[in-house]
């Protein structure tokens, strides 16, 4: 896996860049997402409200631990209605690389809801990482998100529920 450095932006300047979902060159849908999947992503995705910049900004911020000597590396952030309500849901993914002083990394795939006006952390979803393997997306059906290994069979890939609304105990207190 490639790790290419986006450079940060700030929220309102990503608001700028909303419909552009990938750093330019970072290879994400040739190695994360299955063909099929990363197809359904460019065709049904919708536009990235501001809110969402913010709120996955901020959440960056807290994953990226500085006594851990953590940085964050090619934060995608994607809209897909993966409920068919007709509402988007918002996907992050990213890489944490370094941790405790390592090399080791691994990749996160995190879902967040709109609920009660806010956008809060409903699902994170560790892809895998170094030591273990990358798992890759290998689709979306209502529902689920599904992750397979690399050369898997999409049909033979695991099914992840998400939920749509935050879980029971609530989500964490997310600023809108």
């Amino acid at each position: 896996m490639r790790l290419n450095h986006c450079y940060r932006i700030t929220a309102w300047a990503l608001a700028l860049l909303a419909p552009a979902t990938a750093c330019a060159g970072d290879g994400a849908e040739d190695e994360l997402f299955a063909p099929q999947a990363w197809h359904y992503l460019r065709t049904h995705r919708q536009p990235t409200p501001l809110a969402f910049l913010q709120v996955t900004e901020k959440y960056l911020e807290e994953q990226n631990d500085p006594e851990q000597s953590c940085s964050i590396y090619n934060p995608r952030r994607f809209m897909l209605d993966l409920d068919g309500d007709g509402k988007a849901e918002g996907l992050l993914l990213y890489t944490i690389e370094g941790c405790g002083g390592g090399n080791g990394w691994t990749v996160h795939l995190d879902v967040f809801v709109h609920a009660n006006g806010k956008w809060a952390l409903a699902q994170p979803i560790s892809l895998g990482g170094d030591l273990g393997g990358v798992g890759r997306i290998a689709g979306f059906r209502p529902g689920e998100i599904l992750l397979g290994e690399e050369d898997e069979d999409p049909s033979n890939a695991t099914p992840v529920p998400v939920p749509y609304d935050c879980p029971t105990p609530p989500c964490p207190e997310t600023k809108s």
